[in-house]
């Protein structure tokens, strides 16, 4: 992070986009308040980067599902945080699957959809661990397999 003086004061850069964090234009009488004041706004900014480059998960898997079977995937997300992915149902054109998400409280928060192909998007709405259904009871005779690909923050 760089420090510029700037009338008597400090202008506060963000390293990963240049917009201004802070101005103070405060005068001390000893520099030692100085020193004081800028390393307490240093510290407070770098939480405040960290708290704001959480880094994204990505995972692709392929899955197999037999006839009469569902898989949940578990997914540990915080409110606002964003989940979005695609799935898609490999082999001849006339198989799919129901796909859901549920949130922490066990409400149906996306779909149940039955489709081949999908992207989805959802936003938590409270923190706690959400699941991803792939569904495929409703098929007596048909295993699928599915590509799915998704994304949401680390934790």
């Amino acid at each position: 992070m760089a420090n510029y003086l700037f009338q008597k004061g400090y202008v506060l850069f963000s390293p990963e986009n240049e917009s201004i964090i802070a101005i103070i234009k405060m005068k001390f009488r000893h520099r030692s308040y100085r020193i004081l004041l800028l390393g307490c706004l240093s510290l407070f900014c770098v939480f405040v980067l960290i708290g704001c480059g959480a880094s994204t998960v990505t995972k692709t898997e392929n899955i197999n599902l037999k006839a009469g079977e569902y898989l949940s995937i578990s997914v540990i997300l915080e409110t606002e945080d964003l989940v979005e992915g695609t799935f898609t149902v490999q082999g001849p054109t006339n198989l799919d699957i129901k796909f859901a998400i549920q949130d922490s409280s066990g409400t149906t928060v996306y779909g149940p959809i039955q489709s081949r192909s999908q992207s989805f998007t959802y936003r938590a709405q409270a923190e706690g661990t959400h699941f991803l259904y792939l569904d495929n009871t409703y098929s007596f005779l048909n295993e699928k397999s599915v590509l799915l690909t998704y994304a949401y923050p680390e934790r």
